[in-house]
């Protein structure tokens, strides 16, 4: 039998991102490059995935073993039968291929560039790449997908969240209004 890996309950502050509390979740993944954490909600629920460009991470603590709120969460966690654990299939090696990956596996991703605008995140669906940059299929929060595609840089991310309950419904309900992703529907003759 093999011992489950146990992630630290971390706090993450940064200061692009202006509003207030850290952030806190299970650190999962880690280098020079990236950081990624299983978030926690405020309900104490896991909640998706939220990867860091590591220069934007002013403060990474863990959450002291005798803070109150720790038990408080850990016994939630038991409760809903929760476990941190690291994404499948995530490839952690830059932003880029944290961006290219997560949205391989899951059908929305939200990806932010705070250095240029800390106030705005897109949401939507890589359709494909360069070296530099990648195109995007953006969706709206009416779930409708947006015209036209859109290009941005990958040095521009600062971060990228994915398989959270918001992007999942988002995704869900295009789906189920028959708004079908730009690039998966058919091309005119």
């Amino acid at each position: 039998m093999t011992a489950r890996r146990t992630y630290p309950l971390v706090e993450l502050d940064r200061r692009v991102e202006p509003h207030g509390d850290p952030l806190k979740g299970y650190l999962v993944a880690a280098n020079e490059a990236v950081v990624v954490i299983h978030v926690l909600d405020e309900g104490y629920r896991l909640d998706g995935y939220n990867a860091f460009r590591r220069d934007t991470v002013d403060a990474l603590d863990e959450l002291a073993a005798d803070a109150p709120r720790r038990a408080v969460i850990e016994a939630a966690l038991r409760l809903r039968r929760q476990r941190p654990r690291p994404p499948r299939g995530l490839d952690v090696t830059s932003m880029r291929t944290v961006l290219l990956t997560a949205s391989a596996t899951h059908d929305l991703v939200a990806i932010h560039q705070e250095q240029l605008d800390a106030e705005i995140c897109e949401i939507g669906r890589v359709r494909l790449s360069t070296a530099r940059s990648y195109v995007i299929d953006p969706i709206d929060p009416g779930a409708r997908w947006e015209h036209p595609p859109r290009r941005y840089r990958f040095a521009d991310v600062t971060r990228v969240d994915f398989g959270n309950a918001y992007e999942r419904v988002l995704a869900q309900v295009a789906t189920a209004w028959g708004h079908p992703r730009p690039s998966d529907r058919p091309r005119p003759r």
